[in-house]
């Protein structure tokens, strides 16, 4: 009976050792990944070995061991679904290994902090590789990679113990516990770790907090005071919501504290128009202005500094129409038209009108009543200009007076020209004069010259022999004056027989000596009708022109178709025509009767007036 209650024990003593040892072999291979259906029994049995470890530290220790092994199970699987079975196994081994942290002594801290943060530079670094959880849910992937980043910032940080992070892992954690089943085609999705503050990381623009930067009384805040809903993102960071209640009454409704104060403190504020835009001070100072204060903006006058010094720029204001705002100003039976045609900016005096920027062409419409009795009725500007009536000088040509008749017509003496003053003198004064013939347009001398001219003078224009400049020295312009009758003013010069015809025949305009008579100007082809009586006794009764040139009678020349030189023939005409004329006789020189019976012999008959037939030539022929 001892022998077999021996046997049972040992066998169960085996037994219990060889279960144990099945035990701490399935443990240490972990064979089943945490999206398997026996994961959870493998999960028990890794923490029901804890009691074989007695110290906190050792317990702490071999939970790291469990959380290496958990992100160890991280591979393989990037960009897959497990991805979320499998982070989800590590953030509940990681809550475990932080809530041992609670227990530990400090003089242990060191291994286990430097064991602690080596396992979450694994866990970022394989997160990196997780595509699927980063793709499909990014705002719960940034969430853990925030409580990775924030858990290892405090880790690191040596002045805070390690219970410390047990804060960071209280509440329900559920993250990624409900992870999708690869085989489930619902596709649920998985409920993550609940939303609790974690630091920002050393030199992220969360811990700079560049976005709003903590300066003045803002330096001295703690995260709570604005983060107090345990979130960052999402705060307001307006400053009403923070500020509302130190408003005073009737204050700036901008709301935007930093437009005039700084963080520092709530004094000096300094309101900067500029920087806000703001342009339209009717906004807000619409009940600062004095009674009848002008209307426009404080701006056309004041600076932002203070109201006073204040200096209206009308240029700024836009005020053109000093009408507008001067109409109660100025004194009786003043200008009607705008201030600024006489006066400045700065002061009403001194004053001067400016005519040409008012427009002021028509001095009538102001200075009908300035003018002295039998005034000229035209514009002022015409004699005056407009610093002051004296010295005065009228501009002809600018008052556009060109009729000297409707100012001067009772200036001039009896008998006086009866044309434009202009023609004689000019607008200076009234002497020296002197007529312009020309431009008075004056062509007709006999229209104010026919009572100057002597008895028995040239009848014509007196421009034809004098200048404009006096009556002599006088020189007739036949040509000019068109004179081509010479007889209409010479018939009573010609000497007794004269030549009857013009005198331009012979004479030239200059004197009458010198005179060479022109045959061929004077159309004189008839000799006979002049030279009638100049010819000796029986002389050639034809023209002169026969034998004679228009230089002399001499070196007479006729045309003869008979040799002249034909015995004695050329010295008298009337020895071959005793009759005259062209009829003519051989028996002046030749005896008739040896010719008659010559020329019988030879049986010519008639021969007396045929002498030509045979002798044209004036030759005596043999045969």
């Amino acid at each position: 009976m001892r022998k077999t209650l021996i046997i049972a024990i040992l066998f169960l003593l085996l037994l219990l050792f060889g279960s144990s040892a099945m035990v701490l072999a399935f443990v240490r291979i972990a064979p089943f990944h945490a999206e398997q259906a026996l994961f959870p029994i493998q999960e028990n049995l890794e923490h029901a070995l804890l009691v074989f470890y007695f110290d906190p530290t050792s317990k702490a220790s071999y939970e790291l061991d469990l959380l290496e092994k958990r992100i160890q199970d991280m591979e393989q699987v990037e960009g897959q679904v497990e991805e979320i079975p499998r982070i989800n196994s590590v953030l509940i081994e990681l809550d475990h290994v932080i809530n041992r942290f609670q227990f530990v002594s400090a003089e242990s801290e060191s291994n286990l902090r430097e064991e602690f943060v080596k396992e979450l530079n694994s866990i970022q670094d394989k997160m990196l590789l997780y595509t699927f959880l980063a793709e499909t849910y990014p705002q719960e992937f940034n969430t853990l990679q925030a409580k990775i980043a924030g858990l290892k910032f405090l880790a690191m940080d040596v002045s805070n113990p390690l219970s410390a992070l047990f804060t960071l892992s209280q509440g329900e954690n559920s993250a990624l516990e409900q992870a999708n089943d690869p085989s489930d085609s619902s596709n649920q999705e998985p409920d993550f770790v609940d939303p609790r503050m974690v630091p920002f990381l050393p030199g992220s623009a969360g811990a700079s907090h560049a976005f709003f930067p903590l300066t003045g009384k803002h330096a001295e805040l703690t995260c709570q005071n604005c983060h107090s809903n345990m979130t960052y993102a999402g705060t307001p960071n307006q400053c009403a919501v923070c500020h509302s209640n130190v408003v005073p009454i009737n204050h700036f409704d901008g709301m935007v504290c930093s437009t005039c104060h700084t963080t520092s403190a709530w004094k000096p504020a300094s309101f900067d128009h500029a920087a806000v835009g703001a342009t339209d001070c009717q906004s807000c100072h619409s009940g600062d202005k004095p009674n009848n204060h002008f209307s426009g903006q404080c701006s056309s006058c004041h600076n932002t500094n203070a109201w006073k010094p204040a200096s209206f720029d009308h240029a700024v204001a836009g005020a053109t129409d000093c009408q507008g705002c001067h109409s109660g100003n100025k004194p009786n039976n003043h200008f009607s038209g705008q201030c600024s045609s006489c006066h400045n900016t700065n002061a009403w005096k001194p004053a001067n009108l400016d005519h040409a920027a008012a427009g002021l062409t028509d001095c009538q419409g102001c200075h009908n009543g300035n003018k002295p009795n039998n005034h000229f009725s035209g514009q002022c500007s015409s004699c005056h200009n407009t610093n002051a009536w004296r010295p005065a000088s009228f501009n002809h040509a600018a008052a556009g007076l060109t009729d000297c008749q409707g100012c001067h017509s009772g200036n001039k003496p009896n008998n006086h020209f009866s044309g434009q003053c202009s023609s004689c003198h000019n607008t200076n004064a009234w002497k020296p004069a002197n007529l312009d013939h020309a431009a008075a347009g004056l062509t007709d001398c006999q229209g104010c010259h026919s009572g100057n001219k002597p008895n028995n003078h040239f009848s014509g224009q007196c421009s034809s022999c004098h200048t404009t400049n006096a009556w002599k020295p006088a020189s007739f312009s036949h040509a000019n004056a068109g004179a081509t009758d010479c007889q209409s003013c010479h018939s009573g010069d010609k000497p007794n027989n004269h030549f009857s015809g013009q005198c331009s025949s012979c004479h030239n305009t200059n004197s009458w000596g010198s005179a060479s008579f022109s045959h061929s100007a004077a159309g004189a082809t008839d000799c006979q009708g002049c030279h009638s009586g100049d010819k000796p006794n029986n002389h050639f009764s034809g023209q002169c022109s026969s034998c004679h040139n228009t230089d002399s009678w001499e070196s007479a020349n006729f045309s003869h178709s008979f040799p002249l030189n034909h015995g004695n023939a050329n010295s008298v005409c009337a020895q071959c025509h005793p009759s005259g004329g062209t009829e003519w006789t051989c028996f002046n020189c030749h005896n008739e009767n040896e010719l008659t019976h010559k020329h019988q012999e030879e049986g010519i008959s008639n021969f007396v007036v045929r002498c030509m037939e045979c002798h044209s030539d004036g030759r005596k022929h043999d045969d």
